[in-house]
């Protein structure tokens, strides 16, 4: 293995950090915390290559520094090293640990920093609704190897119907289709989330308060707290629903195999949850 010796250096490389859910709620917050700390002329330690790093970290952090990619054939032999860490709670025979669950005040440095670095800062937090159409968000994993919506077509069907009488507009989104920027500007003037569990639902982390989020996932899949803590953490109004696994019997593979959602279910939690956020109730038209 090659042992490369760096100077002072930060650490924000963790499991996972390549995927996008980890890479925002956790990666990103440690280096905002840790960007005081670090002398001039510092490298980084991040996860491994992915396209949405560089930009994540020029656009959040403003850095520019060099970075230095976890890597099994490399190891770092560093004469300083910083890094911010946070202490997870584990409490199996009570329920879900939370791990990988960044801290309240580190999420929502994430938020006011992402929204500041587009320009949003002032209309976000004078919740200033008049510069974008009404519309709510589906979150789509078909382009996903793992956990697609098996039945989403005709889901996003009356998903579509639900939202035009509650008077909002339906977009779906794909986060290979968007920049970052432009996720950002998207989710934080939205009237509701909905989508499968999965690194797309990170992106509630650029919502304003009290913004509704549905996510979908199996009963075994509900322990997995990544989302209802983003959501205690931003002061949003969070909801689980229940899918079933396309194959019956077939909960073991949760977090891989494909899901079926009942449609009743999804559209009344929907209108629901856009009618006591202002919107107008659906008609029977």
């Amino acid at each position: 293995m090659k042992v490369k010796h760096v100077d002072n250096v930060g650490l924000v490389a963790q499991m996972s950090g390549q995927t996008w859910y980890h890479l925002l709620t956790e990666c990103l917050p440690r280096l905002l915390l840790l960007l005081p700390l670090l002398p001039p002329g510092a490298s980084l330690i991040v996860p491994p290559a992915v396209p949405s790093l560089r930009n994540a970290l020029t656009l959040l952090a403003n850095w520019t520094g060099p970075l230095l990619h976890t890597s099994a054939r490399v190891r770092y032999k560093a004469s300083k090293l910083t890094t911010v860490d946070w202490r997870a709670t584990y409490a199996p025979a009570h329920g879900p640990s939370t791990d990988f669950c960044a801290p309240r005040a580190a999420l929502q440095l994430l938020r006011t920093t992402a929204w500041g670095a587009v320009g949003l800062q002032s209309a976000v937090l004078g919740n200033d609704q008049t510069r974008w159409p009404p519309r709510m968000i589906y979150v789509s994993r078909a382009d996903a190897k793992t956990r697609d919506v098996n039945n989403e077509k005709d889901l996003l069907h009356h998903l579509n119907v639900t939202a035009k009488q509650c008077g909002v507009a339906l977009e779906i989104f794909r986060g290979s289709e968007k920049s970052l920027q432009d996720t950002i500007r998207l989710f934080s003037n939205i009237r509701l989330v909905i989508g499968p569990h999965g690194s797309g639902l990170a992106n509630i982390a650029f919502c304003r308060p009290n913004t509704p989020v549905i996510e979908i996932g199996l009963p075994n899949t509900q322990d997995l707290i990544f989302y209802a803590h983003l959501s205690a953490a931003l002061e949003l109004d969070y909801h689980y629903l229940v899918a079933s696994p396309l194959t019956e019997g077939d909960t073991a593979s949760g977090l891989r195999g494909s899901i079926v959602v009942n449609i009743q279910d999804a559209v009344m939690l929907t209108a629901t949850s856009l009618v006591q956020h202002g919107c107008k109730p659906p008609s029977n038209d």
